[in-house]
């Protein structure tokens, strides 16, 4: 095959320069002509935005104002326990409570006992347990724990964000409640993670496993369309805001 001349080649790359500023020049100048209509688009936009942030201020909220939307002692263990306790300031008495037993029947797949809807619950958080391992010398912490002597029901709950589960904590925990099984006929212990994932500390079989991004999220969610404060309201919406963002 003879070789391209070398003057075919200058002619189609001049070609090529010849169509690229014909078509940058067409391109640039409707750009200049639709600019101005952009930029007054753009300012009202602006403006609008900075109306909707003083009238509503969607982009506020209090726990990552504070640099606490991971903190599971001091946000997330504090405002679950808060909100479960049906005497807590929120005076929602037991509407988050009912909710959570609600959810726990349907992820344990059977019915509990209508009894335990009823008041009489006692919420606490960072309670300290022996380890019954030889190797931990200090006593675990449970996160969250609801109990109800009078109903014989036990719930514990593991709180996860971050941080690793410890060696054993679980099998500590389950071993902890099985000896209360003279005074709660119903024990329940809870792994709660961003993902609802598996524990590494225990058999996944004998814990019900949450996540805040799911089972949370719809429990409160639907406690929110029977809250009566409104202030109690706006900071549950917040909440919720903050666990859909981590």
């Amino acid at each position: 095959m003879p070789p391209i001349p070398s003057n075919r080649f200058d002619a189609m790359f001049d070609r090529y320069q010849t169509l690229r500023r014909e078509l940058f020049g067409k391109r640039a100048s409707e750009f200049m002509r639709a600019f101005p209509l952009l930029a007054e688009e753009f300012k009202r936009f602006k403006i609008r935005r900075l109306e909707e942030a003083r009238e509503l201020a969607p982009d506020f909220n209090i726990f990552r104002v504070m640099g606490v939307e991971r903190d599971e002692v001091r946000l997330h263990s504090a405002m679950l326990a808060h909100l479960l306790d049906a005497r807590a300031s929120h005076g929602q008495r037991s509407l988050f409570m009912r909710g959570f037993l609600t959810m726990l029947s349907e992820k344990l797949g059977r019915t509990l006992d209508k009894e335990l809807f009823r008041r009489g619950w006692s919420v606490r958080t960072e309670v300290v347990i022996p380890s019954t391992n030889p190797n931990v010398s200090i006593g675990r912490r449970l996160d969250i724990v609801l109990s109800s002597r009078e109903r014989g029901c036990l719930v514990v709950i593991e709180n996860k964000i971050d941080a690793d589960e410890q060696y054993d904590q679980l099998k500590d925990y389950r071993a902890w409640m099985e000896k209360q099984r003279g005074t709660y006929s119903e024990r329940i212990l809870v792994f709660l993670t961003l993902d609802g994932r598996n524990p590494k500390s225990d058999e996944p079989t004998e814990i019900l496993n949450l996540s805040y991004r799911e089972d949370v999220v719809t429990w409160l969610s639907d406690c929110l369309k029977e809250i009566l404060a409104p202030r109690v309201r706006e900071i549950v919406q917040q909440y919720l805001g903050t666990i859909r963002n981590i």
